[in-house]
């Protein structure tokens, strides 16, 4: 499948991940938005995210509102070419998330890299991690 086939998805993705960059955790706002495009990602690829394996990576990853805007560009580039394919890309995903090269480099490993980085990003803020925690609840469930 081609990245343009998630076209709406990566720019959910996307938007949200350089506002997390650039504002902080007080962007968190679009988190469940862009938390429901990589679920959306996951369902045309036939892949069910299941809380188990995304409580093996959620307190590993660096949050996204944590990186640069140059490593949120080099995050996004890599996601896009594991979708198109490419899992070679997850390694780049691990080292700029700082997860030891320990995971299988497969598309599911991305999508649970991606979606736990930006749920890290809630855990900063209490108040709007309840809503995001539901949001994860129901998307997984």
């Amino acid at each position: 499948m081609s990245k343009d086939s998630f076209f709406e998805e990566l720019e959910d993705v996307a938007v949200c991940s350089y506002a997390l960059s650039e504002g902080g955790v007080d962007e968190i706002d679009c988190v469940p938005l862009a938390l429901n495009a990589l679920h959306s990602i996951a369902t045309k690829l036939g892949i069910a995210i299941e809380a188990s394996h995304l409580v093996e990576v959620l307190h590993s990853v660096r949050p996204i509102h944590t990186l640069s805007e140059d490593e949120v560009s080099m995050l996004l580039y890599a996601f896009r070419k594991v979708l198109e394919g490419r899992s070679e890309f997850v390694s780049m995903m691990l080292r700029i998330l700082g997860v030891e090269e320990t995971l299988p480099h497969t598309v599911e490993t991305a999508l649970y890299l991606y979606y736990a980085s930006l749920a890290r990003s809630t855990i900063e803020q209490p108040s709007t991690s309840i809503v995001v925690a539901e949001e994860i609840q129901t998307a997984i469930s």
